[in-house]
């Protein structure tokens, strides 16, 4: 086999491209659609310790970006969880 297996898989005589692969050939202008998971404790832990002056201003707006997702979603959770903790350190 010509590559590696960290780049090629694969399944059921099947050939799969991993994620990371299509990075190599798609245009920078190419749109790509991210599926993320994790808990609401992790979000908000990433939002509180990337909203920070000290972070870059980059990944300052995406935290502010997801803060507002978060707004939507979870309302009164993240409207408890700034009052607990967010509060308190500003």
């Amino acid at each position: 086999m010509p590559y590696s297996d960290k780049y090629l898989s694969f399944n059921s005589s099947e050939f799969i491209i991993l994620p990371l692969c299509p990075r190599a050939i798609l245009p920078l202008s190419q749109y790509t659609k991210v599926w993320w998971t994790a808990s609401f404790q992790s979000i908000m832990n990433f939002i509180e310790l990337r909203d920070e002056k000290t972070s870059q201003v980059e990944i300052q707006e995406y935290a502010r970006a997801l803060k507002e997702i978060m707004l939507e979603v979870y309302p009164e959770t993240t409207k408890l969880w700034e009052e607990v903790y967010w509060n308190d350190k500003k």
